[in-house]
């Protein structure tokens, strides 16, 4: 019998149009802020503003030539743009950066286009000029509504500001915001946490962000707690606090799609999910990382570095590991466990080529006796116990990454997103 083969697509004929038919994301870090908060561990500038203009015209002239440097042009399903703040870079900064993104990439019809803000420099004409540049998502960090919390932060803004921010977002017609908050915080009782998410629920967010405090990091914040000039809380203090999240957002409509984050129906984050779904990302700016051709890549340069080397055509880019498929493997596990869709075990174990079931059988007993994972084949999901404890859980998957790789895993295991 004669045997007649498929015609192949254009994708699978020609490797470049592969790439290009393949959805990535794209994140941009423009590190300038009015301070630097006590917490944050984030490249960022104070007092620097005057390269502010030199690095974002650095930013969109290393985007407009990336495909033709790389041999690399993806269909950009999302682009976020962080820092940092950018809400506090002169005026026309992101129409330059978008109107560069537009230039070199194709745009996905319905793209997700997320920009940070913070309430402070959150003023409606930087919002509207937000929107007209081709916004659609705005991400602003509050984290507490607590006059206190915010001073011992260093936040530069106080508790009336989110609402002015939020009011101004909605008016400008951005009409899916977000709001970060921090629990765990020193001094933060369960009255004070309940109070916060009430003033965030209050102001109508389609997205709330609700992370626990990192106190492993090199931040004033955690070198204070290292002194014990501050008093760390309890884990009982801290398991209060994440009962009374998982008590309080369902009912008013939102639901968790990952460790930290919750939605309203349609409003979940696809910039972060494509992170945690082991899918391409550009990175471009100081301290940003990418992922594509499955190798992973950082910028490790200072700003003024960086617009040095883009002005003279140097490379921006390192690669952080070698390639190994252990790395990537790890990563890819410990983001999709934390999602609430849990992780796919055949699907991610065919990818890498790896039975997961075999490799990682004893510590899926382990969870499950413990109660931190639910199995039921082909997934693998943590429970809600299992989320209050994800470092522990998630431990034995991140020990599987060789090398620096191992670094990424951790980061990802404690739900830290590529910059």
């Amino acid at each position: 019998m004669m045997r007649v083969e498929r015609p192949k697509s254009s994708a699978e004929s020609d490797p470049r149009a592969a790439r290009e038919a393949e959805a990535a994301g794209l994140y941009v870090h423009l590190p300038f802020c009015v301070v630097r908060c006590a917490y944050c561990d984030f490249y960022s500038l104070v007092g620097q503003d005057e390269l502010a203009r030199a690095y974002v015209d650095a930013i969109a002239a290393e985007i407009a030539a990336f495909p033709a440097r790389t041999g690399y042009r993806p269909r950009l399903d999302t682009v976020y743009v962080g820092g940092g703040t950018p809400s506090h870079l002169p005026q026309g900064s992101l129409s330059r950066v978008l109107e560069a993104v537009a230039g070199a990439f194709a745009l996905a019809p319905d793209a997700e286009i997320s920009v940070e803000a913070n309430p402070e420099s959150a003023a409606p004409e930087i919002l509207e000029e937000f929107r007209r540049a081709g916004a659609n998502r705005l991400s602003i960090g509050v984290q507490s509504f607590r006059p206190e919390l915010l001073a011992m932060m260093g936040r530069p803004h106080g508790p009336e500001a989110p609402g002015a921010a939020i009011a101004a977002a909605r008016e400008a017609g951005l009409e899916n915001v977000s709001l970060d908050l921090i629990y765990g915080l020193p001094g933060q009782s369960l009255a004070d946490w309940r109070g916060d998410l009430d003033a965030a629920i209050a102001l109508g967010p389609d997205h709330l962000s609700a992370y626990l405090l990192e106190t492993d990091k090199d931040t004033p914040l955690a070198r204070r707690l290292a002194q014990e000039e501050l008093a760390e809380p309890s884990a009982e203090t801290i398991e209060a606090l994440f009962e009374a999240t998982e008590e309080r957002l369902p009912r008013e409509g939102f639901a968790r799609y990952e460790v930290s984050n919750w939605s309203r129906p349609g409003r979940a984050c696809r910039h972060n999910l494509g992170y945690w779904s082991d899918r391409p990302y550009l990175g471009f700016g100081s301290s940003s990382h990418s992922y594509y051709l499955g190798r992973r890549r950082s910028c490790d340069l200072s700003a003024t570095r960086y617009i040095e080397a883009v002005s003279k055509g140097e490379p921006t880019r390192t690669d952080l590991d070698d390639g190994a498929a252990s790395t990537r493997l790890s990563e890819a596990l410990v983001t999709a466990l934390r999602l609430a869709d849990g992780a796919d075990f055949d699907a991610i174990g065919a990818r890498y080529g790896v039975d997961l079931w075999s490799r990682h059988g004893a510590d899926l007993d382990a969870l499950a006796a413990r109660g931190w994972a639910r199995i039921e084949r082909p997934r693998v999901r943590l429970t809600v116990p299992g989320i209050l404890w994800s470092l522990d859980a998630l431990a034995p998957f991140v020990a599987g990454a060789e090398g620096p790789g191992g670094e990424a895993a951790t980061r990802a295991a404690r739900g830290a997103v590529p910059s």
